[in-house]
């Protein structure tokens, strides 16, 4: 609770910060904002704090902008109701979260374990019960966990930017696992202000970072046999000058970070970016067959043949004129 405590004492700073800079902050840093606040509040108790903050997340228009996020904070919605006691609003809730996850492709198991006992929990049962229910829904979610051998080996960054590696130390640490990064991205896990903007890094400067104990360097052509997978790692400089994109020939993926995304590109406007340097990567990742599907480090899935087709920046790319 102390470090959620700490977490308060600092948003009045960061929500000066945003009105000051205002328009200089992207849309996926005041939503990511928006969310670690309403975490914080609900670390302290505060959970009608927690829930306003949680709503500006939900209400917004731009959600395809960060699935994972908007994914969350629907399930996060329906625990702060349930800790709120507003248990009339929880079935409707309940149901419109259903909805959203299976639109959205993202029902998966974890989630609909954590719906089917917020189901049970939003019945006011006894506080005995309620017990039973939570030990329950710990079990299920560790039986999910071992049914698909679920266990990390490793972190990989494909870039260095503090949305992607906020949270690589604790976590390797946790795990007792290594974690990847192009060497030339390697100083940003301790120093990530130096690939921010100045806004930004307005807003981080009450915190400081660590690399984790075990970081190897990454290099372009590189392999690596990881979970059963056979990773190639291609530098690919622009968004930042340590960014890669990471291939799995045999079944055709591509990790492709924030160099590509669906119908998009990273931004080439902060310290360490490179217009000049992103269009030679989006050349070379062009060069892959249409039939790769590539996971983004934000938005929805793609393939190469869609952004191929659709992709106002390859196009750019490839007339020269980014």
């Amino acid at each position: 609770r102390g470090e959620f405590e700490k977490c308060l004492t600092l948003i009045p700073t960061i929500e000066k910060a945003e009105e000051e800079f205002g328009e200089k902050i992207s849309k996926e840093q005041e939503i990511l904002l928006t969310y670690h606040k309403a975490y914080s509040y609900f670390g302290c108790g505060q959970y009608k704090k927690a829930l306003s903050y949680i709503n500006r997340v939900l209400n917004d228009n731009e959600q395809n902008l960060r699935q994972d996020i908007y994914s969350f904070s629907r399930l996060f919605n329906l625990v702060l109701h349930l800790e709120l006691e507003n248990f009339d609003f929880l079935e409707y809730s309940i149901k419109s979260t259903n909805r959203y996850l299976n639109k959205q492709d993202r029902n998966f198991g974890v989630e609909n374990v954590c719906i089917k006992h917020i189901r049970k929990l939003s019945r006011g049962v006894h506080s005995t019960d309620r017990i039973v229910i939570l030990e329950n829904l710990k079990d299920e979610l560790e039986e999910l966990l071992n049914k698909h051998s679920l266990k990390p080996v490793a972190i990989i960054a494909t870039h260095g930017h503090l949305d992607h590696t906020f949270s690589i130390q604790p976590l390797a640490a946790d795990r007792n696992i290594p974690a990847y990064i192009h060497s030339a991205d390697r100083e940003l896990l301790a120093h990530p202000e130096r690939a921010l903007s100045p806004e930004t890094t307005t807003l981080f400067a009450h915190l400081s970072f660590t690399e984790p104990e075990d970081v190897f360097e990454l290099h372009d052509g590189m392999k690596i046999h990881l979970a059963g997978m056979d990773l190639v790692f291609d530098h690919a400089p622009g968004h930042t000058e340590g960014s890669v994109c990471i291939r799995e020939e045999s079944a055709g993926l591509l990790f492709s970070g924030d160099v590509l995304f669906n119908n998009g590109i990273g931004r080439t406007d902060l310290p360490t970016s490179s217009p000049a340097k992103m269009r030679t990567s989006l050349l070379k990742v062009f060069e892959l067959d249409d039939a790769y599907r590539v996971f983004p480090g934000h938005g929805p899935i793609t393939t190469i043949g869609t952004e191929r087709l659709h992709n106002e920046y390859l196009a750019a790319a490839l007339a020269g004129r980014i």
